[in-house]
């Protein structure tokens, strides 16, 4: 099963993608059926971290395609919130200030990195450590410096908070309990972030 389960996904790839990749007419029904959401990740679950050069900010990122978030953006070459990545590029520039609280693996940090530029700065708040090892890897490789990331939440007062991760989505990570919802916790620091940006 494993050897067929392979050859699927690297025919979709190969076939697809650019296809995809391209955003051309009638990518978005072909990406669900061939390719999918978090119901096709068991599909992808043996794939190998892909880095892959973003078509929207040009850095590279570490992509683990067996979860449906980052497959996304493997097969798209962009995170697939497309929406608030085009007000980014409207809003931001150079010299700008960016704070992405809850920045996950740093989609939307790579993108304002690219805006602001050397001469601005983005302040990137992410609690949970796996995603916040991939955001810093990102970083490494594209040799950027005007990031700054903090490993921590932000609350209304300090402390120390239970991070609970979902196993479907690491993105939703959430400090509320999720009732029904398999995953796992992580204790956390947590600051006021009024305190901490203040001087902004």
């Amino acid at each position: 099963m494993s050897v067929v389960r392979r050859a699927y996904t690297r025919s979709v790839t190969a076939l697809l993608r650019p296809y995809i990749r391209r955003e051309l007419p009638g990518w978005g029904r072909l990406y669900r059926r061939f390719v999918g959401s978090f119901e096709r990740d068991h599909l992808w679950r043996n794939e190998p971290v892909r880095w892959v050069r973003g078509k929207l900010h040009g850095y590279e990122m570490a992509l683990r395609i067996s979860g449906w978030s980052n497959r996304a953006t493997f097969f798209l070459g962009r995170f697939y919130d497309l929406p608030n990545q085009l007000l980014l590029q409207k809003l931001l520039r150079r010299g700008d200030t960016f704070v992405d609280i809850g920045a996950n693996e740093g989609m939307m940090t790579l993108l304002a990195a690219r805006q602001v530029g050397e001469d601005g700065q983005v302040l990137s708040f992410e609690p949970s450590p796996a995603p916040r090892a991939i955001l810093e890897s990102n970083l490494r490789r594209n040799a950027i410096k005007h990031v700054q990331v903090h490993a921590m939440g932000l609350s209304d007062e300090p402390g120390q908070l239970e991070l609970f991760v979902p196993a479907v989505n690491t993105g939703e990570g959430s400090f509320t309990p999720m009732d029904g919802v398999e995953g796992t916790s992580v204790t956390c620091p947590v600051r006021v972030g009024d305190e901490l940006l203040h001087d902004l």
